[in-house]
């Protein structure tokens, strides 16, 4: 069977006092436009993180939540940091390996960063995601997908074993989502995979068009059997399930939970496929 994957990237920037002591930088305050709740963090919160949370749903996908919006979280919605927290503990158990991918420390483009600058915000989002989910990280997701080999060479010397690109950003003939090989300017090799652009930008934008998981899945999904490769991937931001598009955690629940699978696709996670199919070709 051939497989698909969504991968959830969640990040909310720090909106509090940078001027404050330590526990005062994430007091946020009132914020206009985001009634009824005090602030933008609360009200993405109720509509998109804890819901998908209570779904599940963080189980059952790839998925990142950047660092300063986890910060946040362990204060101000520990119920929900929790599940997301425990989400990877039991992707773990019962696969072997977790599902979440670490970030680096700040939404910081990093090909546009000095090499020292993209060495310390690989460290500490390597950091980070060890003191939260209490493992080493092997995959890390870029700020924008922003690459250049020199970010490649920095994250693979410190233990990353894959990151995740857009088709736009790669040349060369495709067959799904790889994993592929990028060879280093050090003379290493790094798996990457690329995402369906086109597919994500559905999702994204279009969400409330579709008809449903299983429409989607059915009129989509299904195609690509023959000519999809052994791995479709979307990505898109975590925010779009409930957020962006309200409700729509449900979307991603029963495309993830059955409908994918009914039209004939595994539904997997990006370090769980790696381990069972490392690399082959080059991009």
């Amino acid at each position: 069977m051939p497989a698909f994957c969504l991968h959830g990237h969640f990040y909310q920037p720090p909106r509090g006092n940078p001027f404050a002591d330590r526990f005062g930088a994430d007091e946020i305050g009132r914020e206009p436009g985001a009634e009824p709740y005090e602030n933008w963090n609360e009200k993405v919160a109720a509509e998109c993180y804890l819901p998908n949370a209570e779904l599940g749903n963080f189980e059952l996908m790839s998925f990142d939540v950047g660092a300063t919006l986890l910060r946040w979280m362990e204060v101000h919605a520990p119920r929900t940091y929790g599940l997301i927290v425990e989400a990877d503990h039991k992707h773990a158990a019962a696969h072997g390996v977790g599902n979440a991918m670490a970030t680096p420390a700040h939404h910081t483009i990093l090909p546009l960063a000095r090499k020292r600058d993209k060495v310390a915000q690989v460290k500490w989002g390597m950091a980070a995601f060890a003191h939260r989910y209490g493992r080493q990280p092997a995959g890390m997701w870029l700020p924008e997908m922003a690459v250049d080999l020199e970010t490649l060479q920095i994250m693979h010397d410190l233990g990353i074993q894959f990151t995740m690109l857009g088709e736009s950003q790669v040349e060369g003939e495709l067959q799904g989502a790889g994993p592929y090989w990028v060879a280093l300017p050090g003379g290493e090799r790094m798996a990457v995979y690329v995402r369906d652009d086109a597919l994500s930008l559905q999702i994204a934008f279009n969400i409330q068009t579709l008809g449903g998981a299983g429409r989607w899945a059915r009129n989509t999904l299904a195609a690509r059997r023959k000519n999809g490769g052994r791995l479709t991937l979307v990505a898109v931001e975590g925010e779009t399930f409930g957020h962006h598009h309200p409700g729509e955690e449900h979307f991603l629940h029963w495309l993830l939970s059955y409908e994918a699978n009914a039209v004939g696709h595994t539904v997997t996670t990006l370090e769980n496929d790696l381990r069972e199919n490392p690399p082959t070709a080059n991009i």
